[in-house]
């Protein structure tokens, strides 16, 4: 009898594992098989993008642990983007990370949010902007040449061009390109307007000077 008891325990062990699997019930996986809702492990960053970048996508990281594996889901301004029911041409999904192709500003630009959720919870990450930057060209007219008497003060206006994000830093290119104007104690850049100072004046000053614009965040320099 404790042959056959057995033998029925076991049975019904089987059958219930089987009828878990059959109506879809998770099963949970571990060492100590304990079940618990999604905890972010990586959420999304804030992303400036620009049409000039080599990476022709947007990567937006992603990943919680969770036991049962939780599944991922996007939203796009809280929208929820449609990643499953049909193919898309701008927006797949790589583990948890959202991979947008071929970005564009009008489509693509906005605030998203990554949601994990398993049988035991949904979990909401925070807040990722994506925003597109941009340097825009100098115009391409001459300036008029600056005449100053030595010993006098001058400053070089750069007139820098629309940009975003606004913070740049400015240098100035002294005759040709790559030699660059060291700042001294007569030379002096101003890191809000772009404009180049030079206190008492000296013939060796002459020559021809560029305004050179670099936005780090967006790996764009422009000259003029």
């Amino acid at each position: 009898m404790a042959v056959t008891a057995l033998v029925l325990l076991v049975l019904s062990s089987s059958l219930s594992h089987t009828v878990a699997v059959l109506f879809g019930e998770p099963r949970i996986f571990g060492d100590d098989a304990t079940g618990y809702g999604p905890i972010f492990e990586e959420e999304p960053l804030d992303i400036v993008y620009t049409k000039e970048s080599p990476d022709r996508h947007i990567s937006m990281n992603c990943r919680a642990r969770a036991n049962p594996a939780p599944t991922y889901r996007w939203r796009r301004d809280n929208w929820e983007i449609k990643l499953m029911e049909l193919p898309n041409e701008h927006y797949s999904l790589v583990g948890g990370n959202l991979i947008i192709n071929n970005p564009e500003e009008k489509k693509h630009a906005g605030t998203y949010v990554c949601v994990a959720k398993n049988i035991y919870g949904t979990v909401i990450s925070k807040e990722a902007k994506v925003k597109f930057g941009y340097l825009e060209e100098f115009p391409d007219e001459e300036r008029d040449p600056v005449t100053v008497k030595e010993g006098q003060g001058a400053v070089l206006l750069c007139a820098p061009p629309k940009r975003w994000p606004t913070e740049v830093t400015f240098r100035w290119i002294y005759n040709e390109f790559p030699v660059f104007l060291h700042p001294d104690k007569r030379h002096f850049v101003s890191q809000s307007t772009g404009n180049l100072y030079i206190s008492k004046v000296e013939a060796s000053d002459a020559g021809n000077y560029s305004c050179y614009v670099f936005n780090p965040q967006i790996a764009l320099s422009l000259g003029v």
